[in-house]
């Protein structure tokens, strides 16, 4: 029986996190891993020339956690603009930027019919206290919905439906926006400060630079976890490993559920439909907001537009990003989503093709309750057997790597 300091069950963002830590002070760890690779929720697939990551994801630079972990000079990060194409009645579109970063569109932004002035002042002061206040005390504020807190901020119905509802319930895959206002405020102070990007390669280029920080032959996949008993695993091959610690870093509807019974099992959905297009369907690198009632789609993001690794020469790669679990066929999401469409970009998606349709169930924890800091002890199932994960935290990858970096600390600390 082979045996370690500490094996870590799940190769995701967490435990990653948590691995490079132990291993940088010495340790010996070892991760099982059930999927055939690391990165969790964060993979690319390559189909016919094109990058299609698991669902559509962007790393906002300003995460507090990146200095920790993360070299995103080395992962040659791509940025969107910011704002967004806004998808409006009647086929109509406007340009919703933040012109204090993007200057050559001020004009633009004083003119939009999207909001009035007082709307944007409303916006800009809201940017400026949440730019001071600490991510700490972002998280200790009176929870109520994100729905709830834009009505506090005196924003008014156009701006909501046009802009704010769109774009954060396609963050946060809900659309009502039951969503904790901690994490609009954290989400929304990251925006300010810094960008939304991917890595040009695709988002699972992040746990492959955290996984190299691992000694290879150390991170072992296609291997499940079947039980726990006391400081032993044993897989479902039979297979038995010892650890002194040993550290659950699973979603939280995987193995850890049988370990800590009051987990929160809530969680988001979402449908992302990647799309080949001869030609994209708006040449800028913003993603495209669906302010429509009774919509199919909540955004578009041309994939190809902020990188050109997403996709062949002569090729645009579009994702389309749904809320919730659609069971209806490919074809006939193809479908509702062209019909959706023509209303702005016309005949140009009779051109569009399928290529792939990723159903995720477990895609974002729920988050109506959310933290920054939780108690050691929160971390702790038992003497020998802890958790880490953006479950216990808030929905991000930047919780999923504070979360194993925290459990690192007490861990070293304690041993």
């Amino acid at each position: 029986m082979e045996s370690f300091d500490y094996i870590i069950v799940g190769a995701g963002i967490s435990g990653l996190s948590l691995g490079k830590h132990l291993v940088k002070a010495g340790k010996s760890v070892l991760i099982l891993e059930a999927e055939d690779r690391p990165g969790g929720r964060v993979k690319t697939d390559k189909l016919n020339g094109f990058l299609l990551d698991r669902g559509f994801q962007v790393y906002l630079t300003a995460y507090p956690e990146t200095q920790h972990a993360l070299d995103l000079r080395a992962l040659d990060m791509k940025s969107f603009w910011p704002g967004a194409h806004l998808l409006c009645e009647h086929g109509k579109q406007a340009v919703f930027m933040d012109a204090m970063r993007k200057s050559g569109y001020l004009w633009k932004m004083i003119t939009s019919p999207v909001s009035g002035f007082g709307d944007k002042m409303s916006l800009f002061s809201l940017k400026g206290r949440l730019l001071n206040k600490k991510n700490a005390a972002l998280f200790e504020r009176k929870e109520k919905s994100t729905a709830a807190v834009f009505k506090e901020y005196g924003l008014n119905e156009k701006i909501i439906q046009r802009f704010l509802q769109p774009f954060f319930a396609g963050i946060f895959l809900e659309n009502d926006l039951d969503t904790s206002r901690r994490m609009f405020d954290f989400v929304f102070k990251m925006f300010s400060k810094g960008d939304a990007a991917v890595p040009a390669q695709g988002m699972e280029q992040i746990p492959i630079q955290l996984a190299q920080s691992i000694p290879a032959e150390n991170i072992r996949c296609n291997t499940k976890v079947s039980l726990i008993d006391g400081q032993v695993l044993t897989t479902d091959d039979g297979r038995t490993f010892h650890g002194n610690q040993i550290i659950l870093a699973t979603e939280a509807t995987g193995i850890v559920r049988d370990y800590l019974p009051g987990i929160n099992r809530e969680y988001n959905s979402v449908t992302c439909v990647y799309l080949e297009a001869p030609e994209a369907p708006y040449a800028e690198p913003l993603i495209a907001l669906n302010s429509l009632p009774g919509k199919l789609v909540n955004n578009l993001a041309v994939m190809s537009n902020v990188s050109s690794h997403y996709a062949p020469s002569g090729k645009a790669l579009i994702a389309a990003s749904i809320n919730g679990i659609q069971e209806k066929s490919d074809s006939d999401l193809l479908s509702g989503i062209k019909q959706e469409m023509k209303a702005w970009y016309g005949s140009k998606v009779d051109q569009w093709n399928l290529l792939k349709v990723y159903r995720i169930r477990y895609a974002l924890p729920d988050q109506q309750s959310v933290h920054y800091n939780i108690p050691p002890e929160k971390y702790i199932i038992r003497p020998g057997l802890s958790v880490c994960g953006d479950h216990l935290l808030h929905g991000s990858i930047n919780a999923a790597l504070r979360s194993g970096r925290k459990l690192a600390d007490i861990l070293l600390t304690s041993n």
